[in-house]
This record gives C-alpha cells, structure tokens and sequence, in this order.
C-alpha cells in the first residue's frame, strides 16, 4: 500500500502533519493497515505542498463521506 513514505516526505513535514515525529515503522504500525487513512495522508501532504493536481488525485481516492467533505477538506486551499 503506498503511503506518505512513497512520496519523500521530510521529518519537518511528518513532525508539521502529526506532531510527533513518526519512522516508517511507526508509521505502518498505526496507519498502514487502512488505504483511506494513508491516502488522507498523503492529500495532507500535497496540500501542505500546495501541489493542487497531486492533492486532487489523492483526495479523489478517497469513498466519498461526511468526514471527507466536512473535514478532512473542510479548508480554504
């Protein structure tokens, strides 16, 4: 399954999305077992990024639901 680890993230940037400064095995130990929770992560990333094409992609990934549009893209882009 692919996850943020795929996509060079940095260690500010995983210490900027979680607040704690995950390694890949910690990583794959807490979110690496769910495809809509690594693909939510991955659009966060993009758009920290402010990469809108990557991040559409990602978020079009993910099943539509309440969460995904009132909150996980409840923001101003």
């Amino acid at each position: 399954m692919e996850t943020i680890f795929d996509h060079n993230i940095t260690k500010k940037e995983i210490k900027e999305l979680f607040r704690y400064p995950y390694t890949k095995e910690e990583y794959l130990e807490d979110f690496g077992h769910s495809e809509i929770s690594c693909n939510s992560h991955i659009y966060l990333l993009y758009v920290k990024r402010n990469n809108k094409p990557k991040w559409v992609e990602y978020l079009s990934k993910i099943p539509d639901s309440d969460w995904k549009i009132f909150e996980l893209a409840n923001f101003d882009h």
